[in-house]
């Protein structure tokens, strides 16, 4: 059986691929990057479940002179799109250590068996 643990480092590797900052580690995420969380779980399959996944694609809090928020996150939601399978790109304000940042949670729904 694959695990939740394995996908999340593919996933890590494939956003990499694209030259994106990415990590399942919450202490090491240093905007602009995508943070990888564990998966929502549907206990749905006989042999396995359904994975939600919700990653966090964030930009650099908007202050001072450099203010490019929208294009870091269109750049970051672009190389997502080109190895992951989104389904959607919701824009939130992302809290990490105390901290919020503009961000696309980008989600969608694969099996895990």
């Amino acid at each position: 059986m694959s695990s939740s643990i394995d996908r999340a480092a593919e996933i890590v590797t494939a956003l990499i691929s694209q030259e994106v900052r990415a990590t399942t580690d919450p202490s090491a995420a240093i905007p602009p990057c995508i943070l990888v969380p564990p998966p929502g779980r549907t206990f749905d399959l006989g042999c396995g479940f359904s994975a939600r996944w919700e990653l966090a694609a964030m930009a650099p809090a908007p202050s001072g002179p450099d203010r490019n928020s929208w294009a870091v996150l269109d750049e970051l939601v672009a190389a997502a799109e080109a190895v992951l399978p989104l389904e959607s790109a919701q824009l939130v304000s992302f809290n990490l250590a105390g901290s919020d940042f503009p961000a696309y949670l980008l989600a969608w729904s694969e099996a895990i068996a």
